[in-house]
């Protein structure tokens, strides 16, 4: 796979992480949210491999996430207490 294809996922990646670290899960304690193992976890945020729809739907029932945030970043939609999560975050990672 060319290295720009995956270029879109890196965000999706990054924003799965994002919400995990906030939640205060660990890879595996999200792995068994996702129902999937801790390997593909670690892939997704990676951005290796593609979130998956159905995967991304059960994290963001735990987290209160939006699939409009993990997949378009769109922070707007996002309930006010995690979107200010989100920006604390953001801020330290700067």
């Amino acid at each position: 796979m060319i290295e720009q294809d995956l270029a879109p996922w890196r965000g999706v990646g990054r924003r799965l992480a994002r919400m995990r670290e906030i939640a205060g899960l660990s890879q595996a304690e999200a792995a068994a949210v996702m129902e999937t193992d801790a390997e593909q976890v670690a892939a997704w945020e990676s951005g290796v491999e593609r979130l998956e729809l159905d995967a991304a739907i059960r994290m963001a029932a735990r987290t209160t996430a939006t699939l409009d945030y993990l997949y378009l970043d769109d922070v707007s939609t996002l309930p006010t207490p995690l979107a200010k999560a989100v920006a604390a975050a953001e801020a330290k990672r700067r």
